[in-house]
């Protein structure tokens, strides 16, 4: 950040503990400042217009802070680089100040600028953004096309879908006078980019009751990649392998085979099918349901796990299911709304 040398200068330290603290200021490259700045104790440094503890022009300040609770334990040290400018210049602020997101939200910032406080001529800003750097792991550089980033106006709007899932983004914005573009600031801004894991699901509700007398479908396919969900194509990059044990004695878990000792071989795609000729050589279940359990994964992701449980019986009845489209789907098959959310369910007999 920047400051010019009619400026008032705030900065607040956030720490999430419980316990009372006590916060201490420096400054690590000018002594004189951080003489200044041992007298502050508290989570706010604020400094009057003018700085005069900066003394120095052009001169970036790295301003340093820790917390230390009651019981001596101290924070890891936090650098606020401070930039005291000779000339005026325009205050910038981001809204959000930072921001996390995931790949397909949409990322709306903003950044407003503030007049400075020297005597001079005012006139309207003209706002300049552009992407100044990105890392994800060992890479830093972006191959996706960064005339997104390209904008002018106090907004950015980045559309979901754009950014790259694990990676971290810093955003720089330009501010200057359109009637004196020596008057100019300059800012940036860091946006991280969170990786969710990959969802598995088993269509039909929390259970399943089949008959000898008909196919059992088992359908996978809802299972998604969620950083992914709207790519045309992205169920392609998924791998799905099938396993089914039954519980014996209520707690040993044998794999599934027919009546005549055979284990069952179970095809590794999103949709499993067992016809009427591969269930009736099974033995109908009794307390204990055949557990089918499928595994998905993708690359390097961690690879995540549904289970359902499957009732077999001998008798005729109608494949009824029961799903919805809505909320977050939990592990044991169940669904997670909000409050104040519209919850629709469907369900289908045959």
């Amino acid at each position: 950040s920047a400051i010019d040398p009619c400026a008032a200068l705030e900065l607040r330290a956030i720490v999430d503990s419980p316990r009372p603290l006590v916060f201490r200021w420096s400054c690590r490259n000018d002594d004189t400042f951080s003489n200044a700045l041992s007298r502050i104790t508290g989570a706010v440094l604020l400094l009057a217009q003018g700085t005069k503890e900066m003394t120095m022009l052009e001169k970036t300040y790295e301003i340093v802070v820790t917390a230390t609770d009651f019981l001596g334990a101290t924070s890891d040290q936090v650098v606020f680089p401070i930039l005291k400018m000779s000339s005026a210049a325009p205050k910038l602020t981001f809204m959000p100040s930072t921001l996390e997101v995931f790949r397909d939200q949409t990322v709306m910032v903003k950044v407003v600028a503030e007049f400075s406080e020297c005597p001079i001529e005012k006139g309207s800003l003209v706002f300049e953004w552009s992407l100044a750097s990105y890392s994800k792991g060992t890479n830093t550089v972006f191959t996706g096309n960064v005339s997104v980033f390209a904008a002018t106006g106090s907004q950015l709007w980045v559309p979901g879908g754009v950014l790259d899932a694990e990676a971290t983004y810093t955003l720089a914005v330009k501010a200057y006078m359109d009637n004196d573009p020596s008057k100019s600031s300059a800012g940036m801004f860091s946006m991280q980019v969170k990786k969710r894991d990959l969802v598995a699901s088993i269509r039909g509700g929390a259970e399943i009751s089949a008959s000898t007398t008909r196919d059992l479908v088992l359908d996978a396919s809802d299972s998604v990649d969620p950083d992914f969900a709207s790519d045309f194509g992205q169920a392609d990059d998924l791998h799905f392998a099938w396993t089914c044990t039954i519980t014996e004695d209520g707690q040993v878990f044998s794999p599934c085979r027919t009546k005549a000792g055979v284990q069952l071989d179970l095809a590794a795609h999103a949709t499993l099918t067992l016809d009427a000729n591969h269930l009736s050589a099974m033995y109908p279940t009794a307390a204990n349901p055949y557990l089918f359990e499928v595994k998905v994964s993708k690359g390097s992701m961690m690879s995540q796990y549904f289970t359902m449980p499957v009732t077999l019986t001998e008798a005729a009845i109608p494949a009824v299911s029961i799903g919805s489209s809505c909320g977050e789907r939990l592990a044991d098959g169940g669904i997670k709304v909000n409050a104040q959310d519209q919850l629709v369910m469907h369900g289908a007999c045959s």
